[in-house]
């Protein structure tokens, strides 16, 4: 066994991998110095289980180094894994026995000289409190800490995604009137403090109306009020308030969700507080060039398919640029949800046009176009397959042949802009997924009830729909039939179980990722079928056992789930963990111009893959919860 220092060498070495590379130059420098480069033999031990740590940890530089307990192998660790760090902290026997599996050479660093750099260096015990290092958790058990696992992983290389979340500058000023007021007052104050808008108050400030430029144009430039008349006879009202000092994400997601172009500030966010301020969609111009909010309105001012596809090419730039900055991944969703689903509302506009230059008037009956899949949950942010249904109100064949034709002008409306029709025809364009409410509820009455393997299957797909156009109140019908008829029946419910456990945690004998073994996709990782579906089925089945129906959304779901559960931070790392999965593959998609499913391990860094590692954990954890819990042992 010999020994050697060669600071410049171990430096560089180290600077490429977590923890070291969130190290200063100074702290760096301090290890490298420091360190003893050793020499192993293939077969030698260089510790052994039960025994107490030495004075240093490990540092693998070149071959591999097994660990086992009671014989059995718990990892493999490559170049650049720590291991024999978690009993030296912990100040415990070793958990496993380290032996090199061929020829080693391994970095000996002291306590004594990384201890100090540990405390001081909220990334490096973030690194190691989430358990990154070679073998089992480091503090999850041994120490007290309030932060969960993923959550960990994910700050620890800027998951977290904090850009969103700006603040919109106070504004100095806020220009208003009170009602007793004529037009022709407000008018002369705007025009003194140039501005487009006014807002209208009572004697305690308090928010009342608000007039804008339009008002002038459409009420008393066209002589439907006079000019001396009260400014309540113009005002549109009630206002939209948002609380103080808002996000930029939560004032665009307002803009964009209502159609606003004005919002008051209040202090408690809503009426009922005094004015503070006025924020306009051209101040977000100003804050924030090209934002979605400017998009949207593209979107709705469109007049072709073919302005669209532009706008949904702009969406998808857009959401690049976001991933690049780090955005929070739920912001983008959220953001990419309501672009989609106005393009959607423009294709249903134009559609229905086209239907009734055909001879086809108004829709016979009341309906709702319901999104399934990834749209459905509103986490879509490539384009995939579509998947969609129509709910109408009454049945009748007529009715069913207006909403068939509707359908499929909808789907090749949706086609044109790049969503591609699904394979398996799950789309409202099929008789089969186009049914009045009474014979939805039959169909999900029937497969609650039946609980074979295809009325289960369905059940997942179909489960997970949202309302995206027309009464959202026949989807809420739905959705309550559907909770009435399967959170009490326990059959279904374990059916529905057993689904989810059906892809295990992808981690081979060896701890390796499992990729696919033949075919187009060979040594690839299937992102989607082996961790974003195993956890989206884990969310939907205790959603349903919860009974709680506000949201079809994954991360969301298990936000809501931890509420009623003991093991909250199981939850919250299920959750976080679904964005980063989400953010994996979309960063994927918009570099391959793919859907983002089939990932290449060998490019993702070491600490990503560590960080799917620790989530197969979370899946495994969760699915030995669902086993235990609907007696799944006994349905198989």
């Amino acid at each position: 066994m010999k020994t050697n220092v060669i600071a410049g060498r171990v430096k560089e070495f180290l600077i490429q991998f977590p923890p070291f590379l969130f190290l200063n130059d100074e702290d760096l420098n301090k290890l490298a110095l420091h360190v003893e480069i050793v020499f192993y033999k293939k077969g030698e031990i260089i510790f052994k289980e039960k025994n107490l740590p030495k004075n240093h940890f490990y540092v693998l530089r070149k071959g591999s180094v097994k660990l086992t307990a009671n014989s059995e192998l718990m990892d493999i660790c490559d170049e650049g894994d720590i291991f024999g760090i978690r009993s030296l902290i912990v100040k415990k026997p070793y958990i496993a026995t380290a032996i090199c599996d061929e020829d080693a050479i391994v970095y000996l660093i002291s306590h004594e000289i990384f201890e100090p750099i540990l405390k001081g260096n909220p990334e490096v015990s973030m690194f190691f409190a989430a358990g990154f290092a070679a073998g089992k958790t480091i503090f999850r058990n041994e120490i007290e800490t309030d932060v969960s696992l993923n959550t960990l992983a994910i700050k620890s290389f800027g998951q977290s995604g904090l850009t969103g979340l700006n603040r919109i500058p106070e504004k100095s000023r806020k220009v208003y009137c009170f009602p007793d007021w004529t037009i022709q007052q407000a008018a002369e104050k705007m025009k003194s403090e140039n501005v487009g808008s006014i807002i209208v108050v009572d004697k305690n400030m308090l928010p009342l109306g608000i007039i804008t430029d339009k008002d002038f144009r459409t009420k008393i430039g066209t002589g439907i009020v006079e000019i001396s008349a009260t400014v309540a006879n113009i005002m549109s009202f009630p206002v939209s308030c948002i609380k103080q000092n808002p996000t930029l994400n939560e004032v665009m997601l307002v803009f964009m969700k209502k159609n606003f172009h004005h919002l008051c500030i209040t202090g408690d966010g809503t009426g009922n507080s005094p004015l503070l301020g006025v924020i306009s969609d051209h101040d977000l111009l100003v804050e924030q060039g090209d934002n979605p909010a400017f998009l949207i309105k593209k979107v709705r001012k469109s007049v072709s398919i073919s302005d669209l596809t532009d706008a949904r090419n702009s969406l998808e730039k857009l959401t690049a640029d976001y991933l690049e900055k780090d955005v929070s991944i739920d912001y983008v969703a959220e953001i990419s949800s309501e672009i989609e689903e106005a393009i959607l509302h423009k294709i249903f506009e134009f559609s229905l046009e086209e239907m009734q230059s055909e001879g086809f008037l108004e829709p016979p009956c009341q309906f709702v176009w319901l999104a399934l899949g990834s749209q459905g949950r509103r986490e879509q942010l490539l384009r995939t397959d579509q998947d969609n249904a129509i709910l109408y109100e009454e049945e009748g064949i007529e009715n069913k042949e207006y909403f068939l034709k509707l359908a499929i002008k909808i789907s090749e409306g949706l086609n044109q802009i790049g969503f591609e029709k699904c394979p398996a025809d799950i789309m409202g364009s099929n008789p089969k997924w186009c049914l009045s409410l009474a014979e939805w509820k039959g169909v999900f009455s029937k497969w609650i009830n039946s609980s074979s393997t295809s009325s289960i299957l369905n059940s997942t797909i179909f489960f997970d729909f949202s309302p995206v156009y027309g009464n959202t109140e026949l989807a809420e019908q739905l959705k309550e039939h559907i909770f009435e008829h399967t959170s009490e029946n326990e059959v279904f419910l374990s059916k529905l179980a057993v689904n989810a456990l059906s892809s295990p945690p992808p981690l081979s004998f060896f701890r390796n990722i499992l990729l696919e073994k033949d075919g187009d996709h060979k040594d690839m990782f299937d992102i989607k079928a082996r961790a974003m579906v195993p956890l989206a089925d884990l969310a939907r089945l205790l959603t349903i056992y919860h009974k709680i129906p506000e949201t079809t959304n994954t991360y969301q779901r298990f936000e809501k789930i931890k509420l009623h559960e003991k093991e909250q931070s199981l939850f919250e790392d299920a959750a976080i963990a679904y964005k980063f999965l989400m953010k994996i593959r979309t960063t994927q998609g918009i570099a391959e111009q793919t859907d983002g499913r089939f990932i290449n391990p060998k490019t993702l860094d070491k600490l990503r893959r560590q960080v799917l590692k620790n989530i197969f954990e979370t899946i495994s954890e969760l699915q030995a919860l669902v086993k235990v819990r609907f007696r799944t042992s006994m349905l198989t």
